[in-house]
């Protein structure tokens, strides 16, 4: 979703196939299974995978495929419909690895050498049973904080670790959560954390974790996997399959005003991202 994992494309126009070759594969190298996809930071490309009995955080060398490290755990998501395997992609920052597995634990891990920094499980810091399809969501990095979704009802629904010692600094909120990954954004100049869980459409305050506004929003089974988007003039939409189509909303809070408003610009049912992020092109949502 971009360098700054928001969605935006600055530059929509295409690249001509003039005085372009046709690829040949370079070499190819087999995997676990599972869903993430690759970070890649110079010529390291980082997933997660499932190998029999346990999921492995893998880095591989883009040159020839072959893997610099790896860091396996025993852990094993298994579910007869989607499939097994960790599902999140990897994020890095800096030089470290943030990886989420499917059943919760998280890692932080050196991006050079596979050494781990500090190991947790979401799911047992916020008292929460998994869901359906297992953890999906991509880890958010802040400048001080790894902040993921593990859901929950003892309002811990959103946590935010602290990325060098992997202690939990806040956690807030009481709703299961779904597929998404947390977005940062800035709105009313106030720094915040938007959330999609199963059935809301909210925002944590980053630093405190207070929740400043949410909405309504609930797709069939709280399968919500889209990103949703913080686009100008303090707008959000979000969207999902499932009976739920489509939501811009417009937040707003006035100086001095003790509460957040959230006003619903419109809702759209043909407008569905099933699996995939929507992105922002030249004021075109895709």
């Amino acid at each position: 979703l971009g360098p700054k994992h928001d969605g935006y494309v600055d530059q929509s126009q295409l690249a001509g196939d003039e005085g372009l070759t046709t690829p040949t594969e370079k070499w190819r190298h087999p995997i676990g299974g599972g869903y993430a996809s690759f970070a890649i930071a110079g010529r390291l490309a980082v997933t997660i995978e499932q190998r029999g009995p346990s999921e492995v955080v893998v880095a591989y060398d883009i040159n020839d495929g072959k893997a610099a490290w790896q860091v396996a755990y025993g852990a094993l998501f298994s579910e007869t419909m989607g499939g097994d395997g960790p599902r999140a992609t990897p994020t890095i920052s800096g030089q470290t690895v943030y990886a989420l597995g499917a059943t919760g634990v998280l890692q932080a891990i050196e991006l050079l050498t596979g050494k781990v920094l500090w190991k947790t499980n979401i799911l047992t810091d916020a008292g929460a049973g998994n869901i359906q399809w297992g953890m999906s969501g991509s880890p958010l990095v802040t400048d001080q904080f790894l902040i993921v979704n593990p859901g929950g009802k003892t309002n811990k629904g959103v946590a935010a670790y602290d990325r060098q010692t992997g202690k939990v600094v806040w956690a807030q909120g009481n709703y299961q959560a779904a597929y998404a990954s947390p977005v940062l954004a800035k709105i009313s100049e106030v720094d915040q954390v938007i959330i999609q869980s199963a059935d809301t459409l909210s925002a944590h305050d980053l630093t405190t974790g207070t929740e400043l506004w949410k909405t309504p929003f609930a797709p069939i089974n709280g399968i919500a996997v889209g990103q949703p988007l913080a686009l100008p003039e303090s707008r959000v939409f979000t969207s999902a399959s499932y009976g739920a189509g489509s939501k811009m909303v417009r937040v707003s809070k006035e100086e001095g005003d003790a509460d957040w408003k959230v006003e619903t610009v419109w809702e759209n049912k043909s407008l569905r991202s099933k699996f995939s992020s929507p992105i922002y092109v030249d004021g075109h949502i895709y």
